[in-house]
């Protein structure tokens, strides 16, 4: 191999360095694979909005079904000693009070609609104000009773004693009152619109002629209309 001189050895380097210049460089992994289609550049994937939560429609109240009323079971206190006892204001609707000793008890406004006191005994009882519509008392004895503004409309006082008892604002509209004894009972301003005396003599007389037997009528209203009459 000949020798090369200094210059020649000078015009090989720079010979080669030109060429290491001019030689392209590797292609770009991320650029593909030269002569093949480049991936296509994709959009950016859109924003995602969350679903809006479902509105949540709030369970109806179930409805309220009232509790039963309690079934009522009416006191019986038939034939029993009641003498002095306080039933002032108390319910007593449909009880059962016949034949009991109640002399001198304290009745004053109970309610004894409908109540049983067929035969008691309420001598010197306080029924003043007291509710005894449709009340059964044939045959109780009210000798001296308080029954000042009670309600004994369609009350039942089939021979039934009223010896001096005050009826004074009693109402007493389409009450039977036949054969009860009224001798010194006190009618004042009281109400027998309606009343049956069952065609009794002596109630009678003392409806026609006020003061006989000392049964006080003054004021008394539907004296006109009450049935049984007799001359």
């Amino acid at each position: 191999m000949p020798d090369l001189t200094v210059g020649a050895i000078a015009r090989l380097r720079a010979l080669r360095n030109r060429r290491t210049r001019e030689r392209p460089a590797p292609a770009d992994a991320t650029q593909g694979i030269p002569g093949q289609p480049s991936d296509p550049v994709l959009p950016p994937a859109p924003e995602r909005v969350p679903d809006p939560a479902p509105e949540r429609v709030p369970d109806p109240a179930p409805e309220r079904v009232p509790d039963p009323a309690p079934e009522r079971v009416p006191i019986n206190y038939s034939g029993q000693d009641l003498r002095g006892r306080d039933f002032s204001g108390q319910d007593l609707r449909g009880a059962n009070l016949s034949g009991a000793n109640l002399t001198r008890a304290n009745l004053s406004g109970a309610k004894l609609t409908d109540a049983n006191l067929s035969g008691a005994k309420l001598t010197f009882a306080n029924l003043s104000f007291a509710n005894l519509i449709a009340a059964t008392l044939a045959g109780a004895s009210l000798t001296g009773a308080l029954l000042r503004g009670a309600n004994l409309s369609g009350c039942d006082l089939t021979r039934a004693t009223l010896l001096g008892a005050n009826l004074t604002r009693a109402n007493l509209s389409g009450a039977k009152l036949s054969a009860a004894t009224l001798r010194g009972a006190d009618f004042t301003d009281a109400n027998l619109t309606g009343a049956d005396i069952g065609k009794d003599p002596v109630l009678s007389r003392a409806v026609r002629r006020p003061g006989i037997n000392r049964a006080d009528m003054k004021g008394v209203i539907g004296l006109d209309s009450i049935t049984g009459l007799i001359d």
